[in-house]
């Protein structure tokens, strides 16, 4: 059974859930919006340094852009700055690029990576959980616990992350009957 732990979202959920999972993950006596705001300006550095160097990067970004924020395609201009300019603000909505910008952050963190979930509702209302293959960071060493998170609606392409974790059942303890 896994707990969730919610997040105001507002274009910074992805950063949110994250801050959460470090949080839980590290012990750190900070707020999730605090270390969200920071994983956000991590991530558009991390792309904007990636950006100036690999031009596949700036066409990835750019055609994100246009099919995302500008919703047209039929341009072919370099879109790159304006994606990070975009993300760079706290009601833009991250996904998978950024995931994978705050990969070397995280596992500096001795955090194994982060990894994306999808929930399976059955009958009952009994959800089972999915990664989503191929979306999230790489896994490092399993001694590092990642942080988990699930991502609302994946079906429609997904509208909120929140950092889920795993509940211990309680150990009980045998008792003697008495005699």
């Amino acid at each position: 059974m896994y707990g969730i732990v919610r997040n105001v979202g507002s274009g910074s959920c992805l950063f949110y859930a994250i801050a959460q999972g470090i949080i839980h993950r590290k012990n750190i006596d900070d707020t999730y919006v605090c270390i969200g705001n920071d994983l956000r300006k991590i991530a558009v550095a991390t792309m904007e340094k990636r950006s100036k160097k690999n031009s596949d990067y700036r066409m990835l970004l750019s055609v994100s852009y246009i099919n995302d924020v500008l919703q047209d395609s039929s341009t072919e201009a370099d879109y790159s700055s304006n994606y990070l300019n975009w993300m760079s603000k706290k009601t833009s909505w991250a996904g998978d690029f950024e995931i994978k910008a705050l990969e070397k952050y995280i596992h500096s963190l001795n955090i194994s990576g982060v990894r994306i979930y999808y929930a399976d509702v059955v009958n009952g209302g009994q959800q089972y959980l999915h990664p989503i293959n191929g979306f999230g960071t790489k896994m490092l060493k399993k001694k590092y616990p990642p942080i988990k998170l699930i991502l609302h609606d994946a079906s429609s392409g997904g509208i909120h992350f929140e950092y889920i974790f795993k509940i211990k059942k309680p150990v009980m303890k045998k008792t003697k009957k008495p005699s």
